[in-house]
């Protein structure tokens, strides 16, 4: 097998890739990056990533050897997958290392995945996907005999540019975004590769964090509206909106804010060349996940309410006002820490949110039994948790993930 250069490649990509067979039927890789995400699950491993070097702005170096002649996976439609097709792999950030390491009756999970021109559930024509249990000195994985660190590599073209067919052997100068994700029970490190199209471009100047940022902050606006909408005329006597018409006005502009800023991350991250976990095309989806979410938060708070009473009125909105409040600031401090991860300052934001939840909700329904409310609604955690629920399950939107059916954000 003879050399090959990717014909494409400037100095300013630090991109090897050269495509050298180390034997006769392996094509070797090597990959820059930078670090983009550091999201360890406990303070321990915090400290261990932080003492070997991984935080967010440190390079990376990923070298890989994928054999060309592995055959693809029978019966498999719409992609090409090709299992045990990584031969060996490591990946390094200052003293971290990261080496392909597959356990014993793991051997599905190493495998190859290449679509071209190919529709779905990310905006991408093409994608070359590499993934392969790995072993990590136990900073990610337990140590457990059985536990390992998933590393997937990941290059997406949104133009179909990329690649010609979906041969397990592809060029990855020819993507126009690249990740290294290593993701182990004790947290995951994410890499923006440096690659990109012809011409010098190099590789994106942010990775899916910074269109996340976006799409929470629209998110953040849309549920702190919307539940407003709803207090102003839970506090309302019946016969100011006896048809919900000013209510159904209010969300309408609520949802079309939202949709604006949506469509604006995600315009914004295509112009610095960011990729967009949660597809610009979901932006309906997205807004309609939203606000039913809202809905049967917004049923749960009003519970046995008697809008004849003016007290109980009082009380449901200061309830949904205290709702809207926690939404809005829990979806923007996961907007920071989108794009600049940061656990523990997450974790204390979150807790401040809910705190504040607690003490508002139960002053309220205190305030409303003295005057003789009798209230039978959720208590004040349990709205907490109902705003938390609907919280997370769009902050795993933004990350490509697609929540379990049936995820309930009633209090």
């Amino acid at each position: 097998m003879s050399t090959q250069s990717p014909c494409r490649t400037s100095a300013a990509l630090l991109l090897l890739a050269t495509l050298v067979p180390v034997q006769a039927e392996d094509v070797a890789y090597a990959v820059t990056g930078t670090v983009s995400q550091v999201l360890p699950t406990d303070q321990p491993t915090a400290d261990a990533l932080a003492a070997a070097g991984v935080f967010v702005g440190a390079s990376a170096l990923v070298e890989f050897t994928v054999e060309s002649t592995t055959p693809a996976n029978a019966g498999v439609s719409g992609f090409s997958f090709y299992t045990g097709a990584v031969t060996s792999l490591t990946g390094s950030i200052g003293t971290y290392t990261i080496i392909k390491n597959v356990p014993f009756s793991f051997g599905a999970l190493n495998f190859v995945q290449v679509g071209d021109d190919e529709p779905g559930g990310l905006p991408v024509a093409d994608s070359w996907t590499l993934t392969t249990p790995s072993a990590d000195g136990g900073v990610l994985q337990t140590g457990s005999q059985n536990s390992y660190v998933t590393t997937t590599l990941q290059f997406l073209d949104n133009d179909g540019d990329a690649g010609s067919d979906e041969g397990v052997v592809q060029d990855p100068t020819r993507y126009d975004f690249g990740s290294a994700i290593f993701g182990g029970v004790k947290g995951t490190v994410v890499v923006t590769l440096d690659i990109g199209l012809g011409g010098g471009a190099g590789g994106p100047l942010v990775g899916p964090g910074f269109c996340a940022r976006g799409q929470l902050r629209a998110a953040s606006k849309l549920c702190k509206s919307a539940l407003r909408c709803h207090a102003k005329r839970a506090r309302q006597p019946p016969d100011k909106d006896p048809l919900g018409e000013k209510l159904a006005l209010c969300l309408e502009k609520a949802a079309g804010t939202f949709a604006k800023r949506f469509a604006a991350a995600v315009a914004k991250a295509g112009k610095k060349g960011g990729p967009c976990l949660l597809a610009g095309s979901e932006n309906q989806a997205a807004s309609d996940m939203l606000i039913d979410g809202v809905e049967v938060l917004t049923a749960g708070l009003l519970i046995g309410a008697d809008p004849f009473d003016k007290s109980d009125r009082a009380l449901r909105g200061k309830l949904l006002r205290t709702a809207a409040t926690q939404a809005g600031k829990d979806l923007a401090a996961q907007a920071r820490h989108a794009f600049k991860p940061n656990p523990d300052k997450l974790a204390l934001k979150l807790a401040k949110s809910r705190a504040a939840t607690l003490a508002k909700a139960q002053q309220a329904i205190d305030v409303a039994t003295t005057h003789g409310v009798t209230y039978a609604g959720p208590t004040a955690g349990e709205i907490a948790d109902g705003v938390t629920v609907l919280v997370d399950t769009f902050v795993t939107l933004t990350e490509g993930v697609v929540p379990d059916a049936g995820s309930d954000t009633s209090p």
